[in-house]
Protein backbone atom coordinates (compact mmCIF):
# COMPACT_ATOMS: atom_id res chain seq x y z
CA UNK A 1 0.00 0.00 0.00
CA UNK A 2 1.59 3.30 -0.65
CA UNK A 3 1.18 6.57 1.46
CA UNK A 4 1.99 9.79 1.38
CA UNK A 5 5.50 10.61 3.16
CA UNK A 6 4.96 14.61 4.53
CA UNK A 7 6.25 16.74 6.49
CA UNK A 8 3.51 19.11 8.02
CA UNK A 9 5.00 22.92 8.89
CA UNK A 10 2.24 23.39 11.46
CA UNK A 11 3.87 20.60 13.77
CA UNK A 12 7.17 20.25 12.50
CA UNK A 13 7.05 16.71 12.02
CA UNK A 14 6.34 14.10 9.77
CA UNK A 15 2.90 12.91 8.89
CA UNK A 16 1.29 9.61 6.72
CA UNK A 17 -1.75 9.82 4.52
CA UNK A 18 -2.26 5.99 3.58
CA UNK A 19 -3.92 7.16 0.00
CA UNK A 20 -4.14 10.84 -1.27
CA UNK A 21 -3.63 13.76 0.00
CA UNK A 22 -4.02 17.51 -0.92
CA UNK A 23 -1.85 20.53 0.04
CA UNK A 24 -4.11 23.34 -0.21
CA UNK A 25 -3.10 26.98 0.97
CA UNK A 26 0.32 25.52 3.14
CA UNK A 27 -2.01 22.88 4.62
CA UNK A 28 -2.11 18.75 3.94
CA UNK A 29 -5.20 17.04 4.00
CA UNK A 30 -5.70 13.25 3.28
CA UNK A 31 -8.56 11.34 1.31
CA UNK A 32 -9.19 8.14 1.24
CA UNK A 33 -9.92 9.15 -2.52
CA UNK A 34 -9.36 12.70 -4.63
CA UNK A 35 -12.39 14.96 -4.88
CA UNK A 36 -14.17 16.24 -8.17
CA UNK A 37 -12.18 19.49 -8.16
CA UNK A 38 -9.31 18.12 -7.24
CA UNK A 39 -8.26 15.01 -9.64
CA UNK A 40 -5.72 12.43 -9.18
CA UNK A 41 -2.88 14.24 -11.28
CA UNK A 42 -0.56 11.03 -11.79
CA UNK A 43 -3.19 8.15 -13.25
CA UNK A 44 -0.20 5.54 -12.68
CA UNK A 45 -0.33 5.92 -9.24
CA UNK A 46 3.51 7.41 -8.52
CA UNK A 47 2.19 10.70 -7.53
CA UNK A 48 -0.63 10.46 -4.85
CA UNK A 49 -1.37 14.35 -4.65
CA UNK A 50 -4.88 15.29 -5.46
CA UNK A 51 -4.41 18.75 -7.28
CA UNK A 52 -6.60 21.46 -9.19
CA UNK A 53 -6.49 21.23 -12.79
CA UNK A 54 -8.61 23.12 -15.18
CA UNK A 55 -6.62 21.47 -18.13
CA UNK A 56 -7.87 18.00 -19.44
CA UNK A 57 -5.73 15.09 -18.51
CA UNK A 58 -4.56 14.22 -22.35
CA UNK A 59 -2.98 18.55 -22.61
CA UNK A 60 -2.68 19.13 -18.19
CA UNK A 61 -0.70 21.76 -19.00
CA UNK A 62 -1.48 25.37 -18.80
CA UNK A 63 0.71 27.36 -21.59
CA UNK A 64 -0.34 30.91 -21.50
CA UNK A 65 -3.70 30.52 -22.68
CA UNK A 66 -3.72 27.11 -24.38
CA UNK A 67 -3.34 23.62 -22.57
CA UNK A 68 -0.78 21.19 -23.94
CA UNK A 69 0.72 17.82 -23.42
CA UNK A 70 3.77 19.28 -23.09
CA UNK A 71 5.46 22.87 -22.27
CA UNK A 72 7.29 24.29 -25.12
CA UNK A 73 11.44 23.40 -25.28
CA UNK A 74 13.18 26.14 -22.11
CA UNK A 75 10.59 25.80 -20.17
CA UNK A 76 9.48 24.21 -16.91
CA UNK A 77 6.08 21.73 -16.21
CA UNK A 78 5.40 23.17 -13.02
CA UNK A 79 3.64 19.58 -11.46
CA UNK A 80 1.71 20.88 -8.70
CA UNK A 81 -1.62 21.97 -8.16
CA UNK A 82 -1.53 24.74 -11.09
CA UNK A 83 0.17 22.13 -14.08
CA UNK A 84 1.70 25.49 -15.15
CA UNK A 85 4.33 26.30 -17.84
CA UNK A 86 6.87 28.24 -16.01
CA UNK A 87 10.18 30.12 -17.51
CA UNK A 88 11.57 28.94 -13.80
CA UNK A 89 11.50 26.31 -11.02
CA UNK A 90 12.05 28.84 -8.01
CA UNK A 91 11.89 27.41 -4.70
CA UNK A 92 10.76 23.97 -6.63
CA UNK A 93 13.20 21.17 -8.03
CA UNK A 94 13.60 21.00 -11.62
CA UNK A 95 13.67 17.35 -11.98
CA UNK A 96 14.18 15.73 -15.59
CA UNK A 97 11.13 14.03 -16.76
CA UNK A 98 11.63 10.15 -17.43
CA UNK A 99 8.79 9.93 -19.94
CA UNK A 100 10.21 13.02 -21.78
CA UNK A 101 13.32 15.19 -22.60
CA UNK A 102 11.24 17.78 -21.17
CA UNK A 103 12.14 19.32 -17.24
CA UNK A 104 9.48 19.88 -14.56
CA UNK A 105 9.09 21.95 -11.56
CA UNK A 106 7.90 19.60 -8.52
CA UNK A 107 8.19 18.38 -5.18
CA UNK A 108 9.46 15.19 -4.75
CA UNK A 109 6.62 12.74 -4.03
CA UNK A 110 6.18 10.41 -0.89
CA UNK A 111 8.39 7.74 -1.84
CA UNK A 112 11.24 9.54 -2.53
CA UNK A 113 10.53 12.60 -0.56
CA UNK A 114 14.47 13.64 -0.53
CA UNK A 115 16.36 16.03 -3.78
CA UNK A 116 19.88 15.37 -4.30
CA UNK A 117 21.90 15.94 -7.31
CA UNK A 118 18.98 16.80 -9.80
CA UNK A 119 16.32 13.50 -8.19
CA UNK A 120 13.89 12.55 -5.73
CA UNK A 121 15.53 10.04 -3.87
CA UNK A 122 14.00 7.83 -0.54
CA UNK A 123 16.96 9.01 1.47
CA UNK A 124 20.07 11.13 1.30
CA UNK A 125 23.41 9.58 0.74
CA UNK A 126 25.47 8.56 3.90
CA UNK A 127 27.77 11.52 3.40
CA UNK A 128 25.33 13.69 3.07
CA UNK A 129 22.42 15.36 5.42
CA UNK A 130 18.99 16.13 5.16
CA UNK A 131 18.34 20.09 5.15
CA UNK A 132 15.18 21.25 5.31
CA UNK A 133 14.18 23.59 2.39
CA UNK A 134 12.99 27.27 3.65
CA UNK A 135 10.51 27.24 5.88
CA UNK A 136 9.91 23.53 6.45
CA UNK A 137 6.86 23.79 4.15
CA UNK A 138 8.28 22.03 0.64
CA UNK A 139 10.81 19.37 -0.06
CA UNK A 140 13.84 18.28 1.56
CA UNK A 141 16.86 18.61 -0.05
CA UNK A 142 20.31 16.61 0.72
CA UNK A 143 23.55 18.13 0.78
CA UNK A 144 26.43 18.07 2.87
CA UNK A 145 26.84 20.22 6.23
CA UNK A 146 24.12 22.04 8.21
CA UNK A 147 25.64 25.34 8.12
CA UNK A 148 24.66 27.10 10.76
CA UNK A 149 21.88 24.62 11.62
CA UNK A 150 21.63 22.08 14.34
CA UNK A 151 21.06 18.48 13.13
CA UNK A 152 19.03 15.27 14.53
CA UNK A 153 19.73 11.53 13.50
CA UNK A 154 16.52 10.89 11.64
CA UNK A 155 16.58 7.45 13.34
CA UNK A 156 13.70 5.92 11.07
CA UNK A 157 15.07 7.36 7.83
CA UNK A 158 18.92 6.67 8.43
CA UNK A 159 19.73 9.86 7.96
CA UNK A 160 20.60 13.47 9.66
CA UNK A 161 17.64 16.53 9.93
CA UNK A 162 18.84 20.20 9.57
CA UNK A 163 16.86 21.89 12.14
CA UNK A 164 17.08 25.86 12.82
CA UNK A 165 17.09 24.80 16.54
CA UNK A 166 17.26 21.85 18.57
CA UNK A 167 13.51 20.63 20.45
CA UNK A 168 13.19 21.69 23.66
CA UNK A 169 13.14 18.01 25.11
CA UNK A 170 16.70 17.15 23.02
CA UNK A 171 20.14 17.31 24.19
CA UNK A 172 22.91 19.14 22.45
CA UNK A 173 26.63 18.03 21.47
CA UNK A 174 28.70 20.14 19.09
CA UNK A 175 25.68 21.20 17.19
CA UNK A 176 23.90 17.50 17.52
CA UNK A 177 20.62 17.17 18.26
CA UNK A 178 19.82 13.82 20.58
CA UNK A 179 16.79 12.40 21.55
CA UNK A 180 18.26 10.08 24.54
CA UNK A 181 21.45 11.03 26.41
CA UNK A 182 24.71 12.36 26.14
CA UNK A 183 27.40 10.77 23.69
CA UNK A 184 30.76 9.58 24.51
CA UNK A 185 32.64 12.03 22.82
CA UNK A 186 30.96 14.51 25.35
CA UNK A 187 29.77 12.54 28.32
CA UNK A 188 28.86 15.19 30.91
CA UNK A 189 25.15 16.83 30.92
CA UNK A 190 24.73 20.77 31.63
CA UNK A 191 21.13 21.43 31.96
CA UNK A 192 20.52 21.20 27.59
CA UNK A 193 24.48 20.62 26.45
CA UNK A 194 26.85 17.84 26.62
CA UNK A 195 30.59 18.77 27.36
CA UNK A 196 33.15 16.25 27.16
CA UNK A 197 34.88 18.19 30.60
CA UNK A 198 32.12 20.09 32.86
CA UNK A 199 32.72 23.50 32.50
CA UNK A 200 33.98 26.28 34.98
CA UNK A 201 35.02 23.70 36.61
CA UNK A 202 32.30 22.40 37.98
CA UNK A 203 31.68 18.96 39.39
CA UNK A 204 30.59 15.76 38.00
CA UNK A 205 27.82 13.13 39.23
CA UNK A 206 26.95 10.17 37.99
CA UNK A 207 23.34 9.25 38.76
CA UNK A 208 21.75 5.92 39.01
CA UNK A 209 20.98 5.74 35.43
CA UNK A 210 24.43 6.25 34.95
CA UNK A 211 24.45 9.05 33.30
CA UNK A 212 27.09 11.79 34.50
CA UNK A 213 25.86 15.62 35.17
CA UNK A 214 27.82 18.95 35.96
CA UNK A 215 27.03 20.20 39.46
CA UNK A 216 27.97 23.83 40.72
CA UNK A 217 28.92 21.61 44.29
CA UNK A 218 28.28 17.91 45.81
CA UNK A 219 25.94 19.09 48.37
CA UNK A 220 25.04 17.26 51.55
CA UNK A 221 24.87 13.50 50.69
CA UNK A 222 27.73 13.53 48.15
CA UNK A 223 31.97 13.41 48.24
CA UNK A 224 33.92 14.76 45.94
CA UNK A 225 36.91 12.90 44.38
CA UNK A 226 39.66 14.22 42.44
CA UNK A 227 40.12 12.38 39.07
CA UNK A 228 43.81 12.39 37.10
CA UNK A 229 42.72 15.37 35.73
CA UNK A 230 43.37 18.55 38.17
CA UNK A 231 40.10 20.11 36.07
CA UNK A 232 37.70 17.34 36.71
CA UNK A 233 36.25 16.37 39.75
CA UNK A 234 33.48 14.03 40.47
CA UNK A 235 30.39 13.93 43.30
CA UNK A 236 30.13 10.22 44.27
CA UNK A 237 27.56 8.52 47.43
CA UNK A 238 30.77 6.55 48.27
CA UNK A 239 34.26 6.49 48.63
CA UNK A 240 35.85 4.00 46.67
CA UNK A 241 38.85 1.32 47.26
CA UNK A 242 41.60 3.50 45.57
CA UNK A 243 40.49 6.66 47.31
CA UNK A 244 38.74 5.28 50.55
CA UNK A 245 39.37 8.32 53.47
CA UNK A 246 36.70 10.74 53.78
CA UNK A 247 37.93 14.58 54.98
CA UNK A 248 36.25 17.65 54.95
CA UNK A 249 34.01 16.48 51.95
CA UNK A 250 36.79 14.73 49.57
CA UNK A 251 37.86 10.88 49.39
CA UNK A 252 41.27 11.11 49.42
CA UNK A 253 44.08 8.29 49.50
CA UNK A 254 45.01 8.91 52.80
CA UNK A 255 44.91 11.17 55.54
CA UNK A 256 46.20 14.58 55.42
CA UNK A 257 49.23 15.34 57.88
CA UNK A 258 47.81 15.80 61.69
CA UNK A 259 44.68 13.55 60.95
CA UNK A 260 43.77 10.03 61.95
CA UNK A 261 41.29 7.65 60.62
CA UNK A 262 38.55 6.93 62.08
CA UNK A 263 38.05 2.74 61.36
CA UNK A 264 34.31 3.06 62.79
CA UNK A 265 32.41 5.75 62.34
CA UNK A 266 29.37 6.39 60.79
CA UNK A 267 28.72 9.42 58.97
CA UNK A 268 25.38 10.68 57.04
CA UNK A 269 24.12 7.06 57.63
CA UNK A 270 26.79 5.30 56.13
CA UNK A 271 30.17 3.47 57.30
CA UNK A 272 32.81 5.36 56.22
CA UNK A 273 36.92 5.73 57.29
CA UNK A 274 37.00 9.66 58.04
CA UNK A 275 40.06 11.46 58.91
CA UNK A 276 39.34 13.50 61.75
CA UNK A 277 41.98 15.97 64.14
CA UNK A 278 42.09 13.39 67.03
CA UNK A 279 40.78 10.08 68.61
CA UNK A 280 37.93 9.60 70.84
CA UNK A 281 39.22 5.97 71.61
CA UNK A 282 42.76 4.92 70.23
CA UNK A 283 45.45 5.76 68.11
CA UNK A 284 46.87 2.46 65.83
CA UNK A 285 50.12 2.99 63.58
CA UNK A 286 49.81 2.47 60.29
CA UNK A 287 52.83 1.08 58.39
CA UNK A 288 51.54 1.30 54.71
CA UNK A 289 51.36 5.18 54.74
CA UNK A 290 53.24 6.25 57.70
CA UNK A 291 49.58 7.50 58.85
CA UNK A 292 47.30 6.69 61.97
CA UNK A 293 44.25 5.00 62.80
CA UNK A 294 41.67 5.81 65.60
CA UNK A 295 40.41 2.15 66.58
CA UNK A 296 38.26 0.96 69.53
CA UNK A 297 40.98 -1.54 70.55
CA UNK A 298 44.44 -2.57 69.76
CA UNK A 299 45.11 -5.36 67.67
CA UNK A 300 45.69 -8.56 69.28
CA UNK A 301 49.27 -8.25 68.16
CA UNK A 302 49.69 -4.45 69.44
CA UNK A 303 50.06 -3.08 72.76
CA UNK A 304 48.61 0.48 73.62
CA UNK A 305 50.01 2.67 76.30
CA UNK A 306 48.33 4.52 78.87
CA UNK A 307 48.37 7.61 76.84
CA UNK A 308 46.29 5.76 74.63
CA UNK A 309 48.75 4.72 71.31
CA UNK A 310 48.68 1.09 70.28
CA UNK A 311 52.37 0.20 69.13
CA UNK A 312 54.27 -3.21 68.58
CA UNK A 313 56.41 -2.70 71.63
CA UNK A 314 56.16 -0.95 74.50
CA UNK A 315 58.67 2.51 75.30
CA UNK A 316 61.94 1.99 76.79
CA UNK A 317 61.36 1.17 80.98
CA UNK A 318 57.52 -0.02 80.45
CA UNK A 319 56.32 -3.68 80.79
CA UNK A 320 53.98 -5.17 78.63
CA UNK A 321 51.15 -6.23 80.67
CA UNK A 322 50.05 -9.86 78.83
CA UNK A 323 47.70 -10.43 81.54
CA UNK A 324 44.30 -10.14 79.93
CA UNK A 325 44.71 -6.44 79.46
CA UNK A 326 47.60 -6.20 76.90
CA UNK A 327 49.20 -3.09 78.03
CA UNK A 328 52.20 -0.98 78.86
CA UNK A 329 52.79 -0.15 82.50
CA UNK A 330 55.39 1.43 84.21
CA UNK A 331 55.51 -1.78 86.85
CA UNK A 332 54.34 -5.16 87.25
CA UNK A 333 52.30 -4.55 90.89
CA UNK A 334 51.14 -7.62 92.25
CA UNK A 335 52.54 -9.76 88.92
CA UNK A 336 55.56 -10.91 88.02
CA UNK A 337 58.17 -9.31 85.19
CA UNK A 338 59.88 -11.35 82.81
CA UNK A 339 63.02 -9.78 80.30
CA UNK A 340 61.81 -11.26 76.91
CA UNK A 341 64.96 -12.68 74.56
CA UNK A 342 63.66 -10.68 71.26
CA UNK A 343 64.36 -7.00 71.63
CA UNK A 344 64.92 -7.12 75.42
CA UNK A 345 61.48 -6.10 75.82
CA UNK A 346 59.86 -6.82 79.63
CA UNK A 347 56.59 -7.98 80.46
CA UNK A 348 54.06 -8.58 83.42
CA UNK A 349 52.86 -12.15 83.71
CA UNK A 350 50.79 -14.14 86.49
CA UNK A 351 53.38 -16.55 86.37
CA UNK A 352 56.76 -17.66 85.12
CA UNK A 353 57.46 -20.99 83.28
CA UNK A 354 60.82 -20.97 85.42
CA UNK A 355 61.96 -19.87 88.45
CA UNK A 356 61.57 -16.35 90.05
CA UNK A 357 63.83 -14.50 92.20
CA UNK A 358 62.76 -11.30 93.81
CA UNK A 359 59.79 -11.37 91.56
CA UNK A 360 61.66 -11.25 88.55
CA UNK A 361 61.53 -14.50 86.56
CA UNK A 362 64.53 -16.45 84.86
CA UNK A 363 65.24 -19.55 83.26
CA UNK A 364 67.58 -21.02 86.67
CA UNK A 365 68.52 -20.27 89.89
CA UNK A 366 71.59 -18.20 91.09
CA UNK A 367 71.38 -19.60 94.52
CA UNK A 368 70.95 -23.81 95.08
CA UNK A 369 67.71 -23.84 97.19
CA UNK A 370 64.28 -22.89 95.34
CA UNK A 371 60.43 -23.62 96.91
CA UNK A 372 57.62 -24.07 95.10
CA UNK A 373 54.77 -21.22 95.85
CA UNK A 374 51.71 -21.97 94.34
CA UNK A 375 52.14 -22.70 90.08
CA UNK A 376 56.15 -20.90 90.82
CA UNK A 377 59.31 -22.30 92.10
CA UNK A 378 60.78 -19.31 94.05
CA UNK A 379 64.54 -19.10 94.22
CA UNK A 380 65.71 -18.97 98.06
CA UNK A 381 69.58 -18.64 99.78
CA UNK A 382 68.93 -21.75 101.89
CA UNK A 383 66.17 -23.84 103.05
CA UNK A 384 64.85 -23.29 106.31
CA UNK A 385 63.64 -27.05 107.09
CA UNK A 386 64.11 -29.76 104.65
CA UNK A 387 64.45 -30.24 101.57
CA UNK A 388 64.91 -32.50 98.36
CA UNK A 389 67.64 -32.83 96.04
CA UNK A 390 67.23 -33.23 92.61
CA UNK A 391 69.90 -35.90 91.12
CA UNK A 392 70.13 -34.18 87.40
CA UNK A 393 70.67 -30.16 88.40
CA UNK A 394 71.87 -30.33 92.01
CA UNK A 395 69.05 -28.02 93.11
CA UNK A 396 67.28 -28.25 96.51
CA UNK A 397 63.95 -27.75 96.25
CA UNK A 398 62.51 -26.57 100.00
CA UNK A 399 59.75 -28.15 102.08
CA UNK A 400 58.08 -27.40 105.33
CA UNK A 401 58.37 -31.50 105.90
CA UNK A 402 59.17 -34.88 103.69
CA UNK A 403 56.65 -35.67 100.91
CA UNK A 404 54.96 -38.51 101.80
CA UNK A 405 56.93 -40.61 99.02
CA UNK A 406 60.24 -39.69 101.24
CA UNK A 407 60.47 -42.25 104.09
CA UNK A 408 63.69 -41.37 105.25
CA UNK A 409 65.68 -37.97 106.48
CA UNK A 410 69.40 -37.86 106.69
CA UNK A 411 70.21 -33.91 108.79
CA UNK A 412 67.87 -31.83 106.41
CA UNK A 413 67.93 -33.87 103.21
CA UNK A 414 64.53 -35.87 102.49
CA UNK A 415 65.61 -39.51 100.77
CA UNK A 416 62.75 -42.10 99.32
CA UNK A 417 64.38 -45.49 99.13
CA UNK A 418 66.48 -47.66 101.76
CA UNK A 419 69.20 -47.90 99.21
CA UNK A 420 69.87 -44.64 99.34
CA UNK A 421 69.23 -44.18 102.80
CA UNK A 422 71.73 -47.26 103.47
CA UNK A 423 74.84 -46.28 102.15
CA UNK A 424 74.85 -43.18 104.14
CA UNK A 425 73.62 -45.05 107.72
CA UNK A 426 76.69 -47.70 106.95
CA UNK A 427 79.07 -44.68 106.92
CA UNK A 428 77.28 -42.89 109.79
CA UNK A 429 77.09 -46.48 112.31
CA UNK A 430 80.90 -47.96 111.49
CA UNK A 431 82.56 -44.64 112.95
CA UNK A 432 80.90 -44.77 116.25
CA UNK A 433 80.49 -48.72 117.01
CA UNK A 434 84.78 -49.00 116.30
CA UNK A 435 84.82 -46.27 118.87
CA UNK A 436 82.55 -48.29 121.21
CA UNK A 437 84.56 -50.74 120.63
CA UNK A 438 87.78 -49.23 121.67
CA UNK A 439 86.09 -47.44 124.94
CA UNK A 440 84.62 -50.92 125.99
CA UNK A 441 88.27 -52.51 125.45
CA UNK A 442 89.68 -49.62 127.95
CA UNK A 443 86.96 -50.36 130.63
CA UNK A 444 87.10 -53.70 130.15
CA UNK A 445 91.08 -53.57 131.08
CA UNK A 446 90.47 -51.05 134.04
CA UNK A 447 87.26 -52.12 135.55
CA UNK A 448 86.66 -55.71 134.17
CA UNK A 449 84.67 -56.60 137.41
CA UNK A 450 81.64 -54.05 136.44
CA UNK A 451 81.64 -55.53 132.44
CA UNK A 452 77.96 -56.60 132.37
CA UNK A 453 76.89 -53.25 134.28
CA UNK A 454 78.20 -51.36 131.06
CA UNK A 455 76.68 -53.65 128.98
CA UNK A 456 72.94 -52.72 130.88
CA UNK A 457 74.47 -49.47 130.53
CA UNK A 458 74.92 -49.41 126.92
CA UNK A 459 71.56 -51.03 125.77
CA UNK A 460 70.20 -48.43 127.86
CA UNK A 461 71.47 -45.43 126.12
CA UNK A 462 70.80 -46.88 122.67
CA UNK A 463 67.08 -47.50 123.64
CA UNK A 464 67.30 -43.34 124.78
CA UNK A 465 68.52 -42.93 121.20
CA UNK A 466 65.23 -44.16 119.51
CA UNK A 467 62.66 -42.93 121.94
CA UNK A 468 60.29 -40.51 119.67
CA UNK A 469 61.14 -41.86 116.14
CA UNK A 470 57.97 -42.40 113.96
CA UNK A 471 57.19 -45.44 112.73
CA UNK A 472 57.53 -44.24 109.01
CA UNK A 473 60.42 -42.17 109.28
CA UNK A 474 63.77 -43.36 109.38
CA UNK A 475 66.12 -41.01 111.43
CA UNK A 476 70.03 -41.70 111.15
Amino acid sequence: MLFAFILSEEVNHWIYCDKFYTHVNGKYFCYNKCPADYPISDPSGQDMQCRWNPCPIDTPFKEVASCVKRCSTGAYELIDNDMICVSSCGGKFALNASNSNSTQCLSCPADAPFYENGACVARCASSFYVEVNGTYTKSLVCQEGCSNFYYINVTNQNSKLCLSKCYSHHLIADNECLQYRCPPRAPYRDDQYCYAVCPNKAYMYVNVASELHCMPDCGKMMYIINSSNENSKFCIMNCPEETPYYETGACLSRCTSGSYKNTNVIYRGRFILKCQQSCNLFVLNVSNGNSQQCVDRCHSSSMFSESGLCSVKCASGMYEDNYGSLKCVPSCSNYMQINVQNGNQKQCVDRCSGYVQENICVNKCPTDSYSRVGDSYVCQAKCDKVYVQSPYNKLKQCFNECPSSYKYLVGKECKDSLNKAGQTNIALIVVPVVAGVVVLSVLALCFYKNKKQNGATKIAKKQKVNVNMPASMTYV
